[in-house]
């Protein structure tokens, strides 16, 4: 069912539409699930080795036609303009890796967000399971402290607030209760919803989870994170204009005394 159809049903109604019950899952539904749909993992980041990392950020073509420039004028006699283009490739190289190794600390702060273990209900009663096996439709237990593991429709809650600042950038705990979200919003601001990465500020209450992993809002986030490409910084396409620019006069001058 679609996420905001989910939300907008009244809390009686979500156990059906998710599969679920109060009792929560029984063991085995709950293993077919997780067979079938996977973990509950939000896109991990491929990490590469960071000498790695630092090398392509020094050899890539737009450096290479610099340092071979470089060596050509040392070879002229002009020492102090091979020292200022290496020392341009060197500081594009050190901003480029610094740049890099931001944005994995940010993803790396992401994975930190989701909790290793979380209470459900399974058959009637509390587990506490790891949260890679929490599924969808299983009944969240989540009181003060407690760190969402998925995003899940609540159904009952008591005096229930949650830090979303992740996802809404609201300073203050917000209210959340059960009652029906009209409308399409984002899930972070949806105020039946307890998001994946929000943490409880009070209260209590019991959740039904409807999406997992990747198809969190905390995975979409991740998601983005990882498949958007850096763009080239102020410093690099300065450089690559001045290298065109030369090249196409040293081709000119080339092709001129040929003549």
């Amino acid at each position: 069912m679609d996420q905001q159809q989910v939300v907008a049903l009244p809390a009686a109604a979500v156990h059906a539409a998710l599969g679920s019950a109060e009792d929560g899952l029984a063991a085995p539904e709950a293993l077919s699930r997780l067979r079938a749909r996977g973990p509950n993992e939000i896109p991990k980041l491929r990490r590469r080795n960071v000498a790695l990392r630092a090398l392509a950020q020094v050899t890539h073509v737009m450096a290479l036609l610099l340092w071979a420039a470089g060596v050509l004028a040392f070879v002229s006699g002009m020492p102090e303009l091979g020292w200022a283009i290496f020392a341009v490739v060197i500081l594009n190289g050190a901003f480029g890796f610094w740049q890099e190794h931001r944005a994995e600390r940010a993803l790396e702060a992401l994975e930190a967000l989701v909790p290793s273990r979380a209470r459900v209900v399974r058959e009637g009663h509390v587990h506490e399971i790891p949260v890679r096996e929490v599924v969808v439709g299983d009944v969240l237990v989540l009181e003060e402290g407690d760190r969402v593991p998925a995003d899940a429709r609540i159904v009952s809650a008591s005096l229930f607030r949650l830090d979303v600042s992740l996802l809404t950038g609201e300073s203050l705990p917000v209210d959340r209760d059960a009652t029906p979200c009209e409308g399409a919003r984002p899930i972070g601001e949806a105020g039946c919803v307890a998001p994946a990465g929000a943490t409880v500020a009070t209260g209590r209450a019991r959740a039904v989870v409807f999406a997992i992993g990747a198809a969190t809002e905390l995975g979409r986030i991740a998601r983005l994170a990882t498949a958007t490409r850096r763009a080239p910084s102020t410093l690099e396409v300065q450089v690559a204009r001045v290298v065109r620019v030369v090249t196409a006069i040293a081709v000119a001058m080339g092709a001129a005394v040929f003549a």
